[in-house]
């Protein structure tokens, strides 16, 4: 249970988030160019502490979370056993902890797919590459084609494979640490294009944010195909719930995640495959011609202001409220 704040007299609370001095301190710019406009009064709550924190004074914190790219012990031992200090300070104190640094690690892609796949999602055989020889030999008992990518982290390189000899061609030392992965054909029987949808939650909230459609494989947004045709499946599928937003809500509670992003697609019977779990999700919002998705992201952003409120106990403030009423960038 969360403890009741009361917004009465000179104390107020304050949402605790940490950053490190140099390794992207600027990730989430555009959610607080978003807060300083829409909700000032919700900014003002929030403190910002550079690892390593020394705070003294910890009387007003009703909620921590540490703004630092997973996981976080792969690019900063340091910076990893400073922000699981604060996590126990937090604990001391019954400070919440919004995606605990030592929980980045369950959205590794084999370690999320295995909890996912417990929950009855569907989601590619992966096995981690731990004797470059043998996965030449075994190919970990997956069968071509398939693709190598790295465990932890997003947007690294992955090598797609499509006979034996590609294989055992993979060079192995690009990717720290390797996995192998299932290759799943999701482009559609009607157009041959590849779809990749994203399910962003915070807390209990769930926005549709993007569905990006490439020609290739790998969709990401430098290959987005964008035409009147994509534009319009994007707006309708950002423009209502996800329908997959209670099933990635039990995922993102059996993940021990507060916010997270799932990137999904579907098979050409039509069957969900998730493909990972981002605790980390950029936000960036559009000034070219994909604006018009600028909503979804919109909504985003409110999602995570709500989350922080929720987990902190705090009251929505009338800017909130009046944002949840009315969008005023519908």
């Amino acid at each position: 249970m969360h403890r009741v704040v009361r917004l009465t007299g000179p104390w107020r609370p304050r949402i605790l988030i940490l950053r490190h001095a140099t390794h992207q301190r600027n990730f989430f710019a555009h959610v607080l160019g978003w807060m300083e406009h829409y909700v000032p009064d919700v900014l003002a709550m929030f403190l910002f502490e550079d690892l390593p924190c020394r705070r003294d004074s910890w009387g007003e914190v009703v909620a921590h979370h540490a703004w630092l790219q997973d996981p976080v012990r792969e690019w900063s031992p340091e910076a990893n056993e400073q922000a699981q200090w604060v996590c126990s300070v937090c604990d001391r104190l019954g400070i919440p902890v919004i995606n605990r640094v030592e929980r980045l690690d369950n959205a590794g892609k084999v370690a999320a797919a295995r909890t996912l796949a417990a929950l009855g999602v569907r989601t590619p055989r992966m096995h981690h590459i731990n004797d470059p020889e043998e996965f030449r030999e075994t190919f970990m008992g997956l069968e071509p084609p398939l693709f190598v990518r790295e465990d932890l982290g997003h947007q690294g390189a992955m090598h797609r494979a499509d006979t034996p000899a590609a294989v055992r061609a993979i060079d192995l030392s690009r990717f720290k640490p390797p996995v192998v992965s299932e290759f799943i054909d999701v482009s559609a029987a009607s157009d041959g294009l590849y779809r990749k949808y994203r399910c962003f939650i915070a807390g209990d909230h769930a926005v549709s944010q993007h569905l990006q459609v490439s020609a290739t494989w790998i969709t990401r947004g430098t290959a987005r195909i964008q035409v009147e045709k994509t534009k319009q499946e994007e707006l309708a599928y950002i423009g209502a719930p996800d329908p997959n937003e209670a099933l990635f809500q039990r995922a993102r509670r059996a993940l021990g995640l507060d916010l997270v992003g799932f990137d999904y697609g579907y098979d050409r019977e039509g069957r969900m495959v998730v493909w990972e779990a981002n605790p980390y999700p950029y936000i960036k919002f559009a000034g070219d011609i994909t604006t018009y998705r600028n909503g979804a992201l919109h909504r985003s952003v409110l999602a995570m202001v709500r989350m922080y409120l929720d987990v902190g106990a705090v009251p929505y403030p009338a800017s909130v409220r009046r944002l949840i009423e009315k969008e005023p960038w519908s």
